[in-house]
């Protein structure tokens, strides 16, 4: 639906990735420390996070290693992304959205 939400980004001092889907309860697919990573990282420094949702895969990489995947399940056709952080400054230095 419209309203459907992927959400990735920092909260409570922890790596998010969460779903929003219309009539359904929020479902969190992954929730990390940043130092508990495969490579840990500083979140009060300059991050990349990204978000691919391409074919029937969604994938979310962090500083350009993959931390998440899942199916892209069928009815996921339209909605929207975001980025969200709680509790820190946050700056962009650049947002890019590439549709293939």
């Amino acid at each position: 639906a419209a309203g459907d939400c992927y959400a990735f980004g920092i909260m409570r001092g922890r790596v998010f990735w969460w779903e929003i889907t219309t009539g359904k309860p929020d479902r969190t697919i992954l929730t990390v420390s940043p130092t508990d990573l495969k490579k840990p990282f500083d979140p009060k420094k300059w991050n990349t996070f990204e978000m691919r949702l391409r074919a029937n895969e969604v994938t979310v990489l962090l500083n350009g290693d993959v931390i998440g995947k899942e199916p892209r399940p069928e009815t996921r056709k339209d909605g929207y992304v975001g980025v969200q952080v709680q509790r820190m400054r946050l700056a962009v230095r650049r947002f890019e959205v590439e549709v293939k």
